[in-house]
C-alpha cells in the first residue's frame, strides 16, 4: 500500500499551560523523521498551507474564524468554557492542522497515495461550526469531507471515530445531511448522559446517518471490537461511501490517562484493518485518518506506529 504521514513543526507550537493533556509533546513523539525511519515504507506528504484556510471556510463561518483568529490578542485564553486554550499562535497551527489534513486527502483522492495519515494538532472532532470546544479548534475531518465533496466530486463520506469521546462536533455539523454518515464508539456518558446516545440518529433527510455507540466502562478489546465490526458494516451498507475518514483517537487505551476504556495496541491493529476491508469493498481502499485524542505520550508512539503499520499492510 502507499500509506502517506503528514506531520508539521508548526505542531509544536499552540503551547498553552503545562497541565494542558493537549501539549505539544504529543506531536514530539510523531516526529516525521523518527516516524519515517520506524515504519518503513511510509511517504512523506507535503502540506500545502494554501489549502487550509478555504477549506475552513468550507465548514466553519468567516466570524468564528476570525473569532479565532483574534481571541487571543483580546485578552481571552479559551475559546469555549476553559478546555480549549489559546496560545499566541493557535490560529495559525490550526490552520496548519487543517492545511496537514487536506493535504492528506487531496493525495489519496488525487490517486497519489492508497491511503494516508495526518499526526495533527490540535484535533478538530468536537468542534461545532462556530464554538470551539474539547481542545478542538477546527473541525478537520468535516472539513476534508466537504473538501473532497467540493474539489473532487465525492457523493458520500464515512467518517468512523473510535476516540474514547463522542464526535459530538463532527455528528453535529453533518446531521441533517445523508451525504456524510458519521459512526462513533465512544465511553458511555463522559460527556454527560445526553452527549452520544443511541437515540441521536440525525434528523431531517439526514436522519439514519449518525450511529453512536456507547461503550460500557471497562470494554475489553474483544467486546469493543466485536461492537465495532458489526457497527461499521451497518454504517457502510447504509452509506456506500467514496471515501473513509478515521477520527483517530488513542484514548480508548486502557493507559491513557482521560478515558475509562481499556483498549490495548493490538486493538487499533484490528480496527484500521476492519476500516480499510470497508474501504476497499466500497471506494477503491481510500482512508483518510487523522489524529484526535491520545494523551499519554509513549502509548500515543506506540498506537500511532501500529495504526500506520496496519493501514501499510
Amino acid at each position: 500500500m502507499k500509506t502517506g504521514y503528514a506531520w508539521d513543526p508548526a505542531f509544536l507550537g499552540h503551547r498553552t499551560i503545562s497541565v494542558n493533556p493537549e501539549h505539544p509533546d504529543r506531536a514530539r513523539a510523531l516526529a516525521s523523521e523518527a516516524m519515517l525511519a520506524e515504519v518503513p515504507g511510509l511517504l512523506p506528504v507535503r502540506i500545502d498551507p494554501n489549502l487550509g484556510f478555504p477549506g475552513v471556510l468550507r465548514v466553519h463561518p468567516t466570524s468564528y474564524v476570525s473569532e479565532v483568529r483574534d481571541a487571543f490578542a483580546q485578552g481571552r485564553r479559551a475559546l469555549d468554557g476553559g478546555d480549549t486554550l489559546l496560545a499566541a499562535d493557535t490560529f495559525e497551527v490550526a490552520l496548519r492542522s487543517a492545511a496537514s489534513a487536506l493535504s492528506v486527502t487531496e493525495a489519496v483522492l488525487s490517486g497519489k497515495l492508497d491511503n494516508g495519515f495526518a499526526a495533527l494538532r490540535p484535533p478538530g472532532h468536537h468542534a461545532l461550526t462556530n464554538r470551539g470546544r474539547g481542545f478542538c479548534v477546527f473541525n478537520n475531518a468535516a472539513i476534508c469531507a466537504r473538501f473532497a465533496q467540493a474539489a473532487f466530486s465525492v457523493n458520500r463520506v464515512l467518517v468512523v471515530d473510535w476516540d474514547v469521546h463522542p464526535a459530538d462536533g463532527t455528528m453535529s455539523i453533518f446531521y441533517d445531511d445523508p451525504s456524510v454518515h458519521v459512526l462513533s464508539l465512544h465511553q458511555d456518558g463522559i460527556f454527560g448522559k445526553e452527549v452520544g446516545t443511541a437515540d441521536q440518529r440525525g434528523r431531517g433527510a439526514g436522519e439514519g446517518s449518525t450511529y453512536n455507540v456507547p461503550m460500557p466502562e471497562r470494554t475489553k478489546p474483544a467486546a469493543y471490537l466485536a461492537t465495532f465490526e458489526k457497527a461499521l458494516d451497518v454504517a457502510a451498507v447504509r452509506c456506500r461511501p467514496d471515501l473513509v475518514i478515521i477520527s483517530c483517537g488513542f484514548d480508548a487505551h486502557a493507559g491513557d490517562p482521560v478515558g475509562k476504556l481499556s483498549l490495548d495496541d493490538d486493538t487499533y491493529a484490528h480496527l484500521t484493518r476492519a476500516v480499510k476491508h470497508v474501504a476497499k469493498k466500497h471506494c477503491g481502499g481510500r482512508v483518510v485518518s487523522l489524529l484526535e485524542g491520545g494523551y499519554q505520550v509513549d502509548i500515543l508512539r506506540r498506537c500511532t506506529r501500529t495504526h500506520l503499520e496496519a493501514l501499510l499492510d
